[in-house]
């Protein structure tokens, strides 16, 4: 194994320190900040149908309903992939209980998950009733209690995600608290003269 340098690339911005690893900006805002962002669209979508206020004004009933089954599709789909994205670098030191039985650490947790939405994934038409109109075109029906218990279940999900990027440094940088004096100095410096 090679040698690996504690110091940040402040002038080109393309490498961040983190945890125990040197991750490329480029790949931590494509393969996790871009599919979180997501999430929260396809959340917004999944409920209301639109993204914007004005869309849902000018939108029709049938439209709002198909995207809405949509983005819950995209939804699974980006959960899936910040699992896929993370999971190299999700903590696995398990905690233990009061009662001393171990927790589930952060990765074993992501990938139950991932497999709880490969369930949903493939379980996913028992939310949806297609009733035949005419010819080869359906009008959609949604089961709204099923539909929005998946919704809070996919949001909780997200939110889980989230706090485990977070534990695994990959959204917030908490390595500052180990530096030496000198070092968050020259941090600063840097931050400060950089502008």
């Amino acid at each position: 194994m090679g040698t690996r340098s504690n110091k940040t690339s402040a002038d080109s911005g393309d490498i961040i320190q983190s945890g125990k690893w040197n991750a490329s900006r480029d790949y931590t805002i494509e393969m996790v900040f871009k599919p979180l962002y997501y999430c929260y669209v396809y959340e917004r979508i999944a409920k209301f149908g639109t993204h914007e206020l004005i869309e849902d004004i000018v939108t029709s009933e049938g439209v709002k309903k198909r995207a809405r089954i949509d983005a819950l599709k995209r939804l699974l789909f980006e959960l899936q992939e910040i699992i896929n994205n993370t999971e190299f670098s999700l903590k696995t030191k398990r905690k233990k209980k009061r009662n001393g039985e171990e927790r589930p650490s952060d990765k074993d947790n992501a990938l139950w998950f991932l497999d709880r939405l490969e369930f949903i994934e493939k379980n996913l038409l028992n939310f949806i009733e297609k009733k035949k109109q005419w010819g080869d075109r359906y009008d959609i029906d949604i089961d709204e209690n099923k539909f929005h218990t998946l919704l809070k279940e996919l949001q909780k999900i997200r939110r889980k995600l989230t706090e485990y990027a977070d534990n695994a440094e990959l959204i917030y940088f908490q390595k500052e608290a180990e530096l030496t004096k000198e070092e968050m100095d020259e941090l600063i410096w840097n931050e400060m003269t950089e502008k």
